[in-house]
């Protein structure tokens, strides 16, 4: 969330995760972030397995990709 504060307005964040980011060893860290994720516009696109094949493994991913404020003229 500190990277969300200093992306430049109507900038966009864009991450590729694993399924277990939903599933953190902190609970009380993914509250919080659950409740932040849901005040910006995020997409989310699950990505087929054999998507890293050539440097990983076979595995489940997410791509994610939320959109800054613009800046209000």
């Amino acid at each position: 969330m500190a990277v969300w504060d200093c992306l430049a307005p109507g900038g966009i964040l864009v991450a590729v995760v694993s399924p277990g980011w939903e599933r953190p060893e902190n609970e009380t860290e993914l509250l919080i972030f659950r409740r932040w994720f849901v005040t910006v516009r995020v997409h989310q696109e699950e990505l087929s397995e054999d998507t890293f094949t050539e440097s990983a493994p076979p595995t489940q991913s997410r791509l994610i990709w939320a959109v800054g404020e613009p800046l209000v003229q």
